[in-house]
């Protein structure tokens, strides 16, 4: 069973991940008979989902698109970072500090030139290289200090 500690953090409205898939939170709560507490999600690949939000004649939250929402347990859910999280995680960490959080090195939240790519449509990944990147991040670094 799921305790309430385990969707702690959880928010209607965010984003979040779940094996490879993204969706965002619709729903957080109990679910009966079922027990303990239950994520709803709309995903965003619509075939994914397996009804509209509904459960045993009971609408617990409403999909965009019919037949894309589905209720999974919060420890399976990885939860997004927001705007600032992901802006600070990308410009504003140096390598020292990306590596004490336990993240990669190569300046910038962890994603060196490597792990920069693009994913078409038919799931092809197509690397990136971003001429100036670390001229960029020295500055954009700097403004980012102001901000946050």
């Amino acid at each position: 069973m799921e305790s309430a500690d385990a969707a702690e953090g959880f928010v209607v409205g965010a984003r979040c991940c779940f094996d490879g898939y993204y969706a965002t939170i619709r729903f957080v709560g109990e679910v009966p008979p079922a027990k303990g507490v239950w994520v709803g999600v709309e995903w965003d690949d619509a075939s994914r989902g397996k009804h509209s939000g509904d459960h045993e004649g009971t609408q617990y939250f409403t999909c965009s698109k019919p037949g894309s929402g589905s209720f999974v347990r919060p420890r399976k859910v990885t939860l997004g970072y927001s705007f600032i999280e992901a802006l600070r995680k990308r410009y504003a960490e140096t390598s020292a500090e990306t590596t004490e959080r336990g993240g990669g090195g190569g300046g910038g939240g962890g994603k060196g030139e490597e792990d920069m790519f693009v994913i078409s449509r038919n799931s092809l990944v197509t690397p990136v290289e971003m001429v100036g990147a670390d001229m960029i991040k020295k500055k954009t670094r700097s403004v980012i200090k102001y901000i946050m």
